[in-house]
C-alpha cells in the first residue's frame, strides 16, 4: 500500500520535463565545447609564440656566432701578424 501512494504522490515524468532536462544537458555541452576550445586556442598560440620566440633567438645566435667567427680571424690575423715580426726581428 505505501508503494502506490508514494508513486500516486509523484507527478508522471512528461515530454517537458525531458525536453527541460535535454536542453540542461545541451547548455553543459555547448560549455564544454566553448572550454575546450579556449583550451586549444590558448594553446595553439603559446606554440605558435614558443616557434617564433625560438625562430629570433636562433637568429640571434647565428649573428653572434658569426660576429665571433670574424673577431677569431681578425684575432688570428693579429697574431700571424706578430708571429711574423718576430720571427723578422730573430732573422735580423
Amino acid at each position: 500500500m505505501v508503494s502506490t501512494e508514494n508513486e500516486s504522490s509523484r507527478s508522471p515524468v512528461t515530454s517537458l520535463d525531458l525536453l527541460m532536462e535535454l536542453q540542461g544537458e545541451q547548455q553543459s555541452f555547448r560549455f564544454l565545447v566553448r572550454a575546450l576550445s579556449a583550451l586549444l586556442a590558448t594553446a595553439a598560440v603559446i606554440a605558435v609564440g614558443s616557434v617564433i620566440y625560438f625562430y629570433f633567438e636562433l637568429q640571434g645566435l647565428r649573428a653572434e656566432y658569426a660576429r665571433q667567427a670574424q673577431l677569431n680571424e681578425v684575432n688570428l690575423r693579429i697574431v700571424a701578424g706578430e708571429a711574423s715580426r718576430q720571427r723578422e726581428s730573430t732573422q735580423a
